[in-house]
């Protein structure tokens, strides 16, 4: 007797073997070049941001709709993913700077599982929040399937700008070309007092 594969579980599965195949190549970059780093499709820019709950790591919840009147950069993040761990010192240095300027930094980590998030972060602890995604149900909200993926959402709750990647060093440089492109995006919005 043969069975077959219901159709949501099959596109779940599907899922999870893109997002694989995805951590799976973003671990092979050694040094991509700049053009790396692009911007989200443009039918997502100017778009209400979906609300979504999910629960952090420390036991608390997060609802983006209780984030308006304050920036919000969503961070599509996976444990696997070595771009993803690159990035975290910036986002770590940009939390910093910036939380109490308005910007909340929320990093999702999608596809694994509680326990792998949380033994990675007892090694590489982050201050500002961290929520699993297991089920990928945010990531499937904003079309995420690469890591990193970074969401901009302005203070009425819309996207107004995103990265997809993350390049931690030129080939010849020193520079963190990543976290100035992250930076960047603060400095292009207008009327914020983030990017100063």
């Amino acid at each position: 007797m043969h069975s077959r594969v219901n159709c949501p579980l099959r596109a779940r599965v599907q899922m999870h073997i893109t997002f694989a195949l995805a951590l799976l190549l973003s671990s092979l970059q050694e040094a991509p070049p700049l053009n790396t780093f692009r911007g989200l499709p443009s039918d997502l820019y100017g778009i209400q941001a979906p609300d979504f709950r999910a629960r952090s790591i420390d036991g608390l919840e997060y609802r983006l709709a209780s984030l308006r009147g304050r920036y919000v950069l969503l961070d599509f993040w996976g444990v696997g993913c070595a771009p993803c761990r690159d990035a975290m010192p910036a986002l770590e240095a940009m939390h910093q700077d910036y939380k109490d300027r308005g910007l909340v930094i929320l990093g999702i980590d999608i596809g694994e599982d509680r326990r792998t998030v949380e033994t990675f972060l007892k090694k590489t602890p982050a201050s500002y929040p961290i929520v699993v995604d297991t089920a990928m149900d945010v990531a499937k909200l904003f079309h995420v399937s690469v890591v990193p993926t970074f969401i901009l959402i302005d203070p009425d709750g819309k996207i107004v700008d995103g990265r997809v990647g993350f390049v931690k060093t030129g080939p010849d440089s020193d520079a963190n070309i990543g976290e100035t492109e992250l930076r960047e995006m603060l400095r292009r919005l207008p009327g914020n007092d983030l990017g100063k």
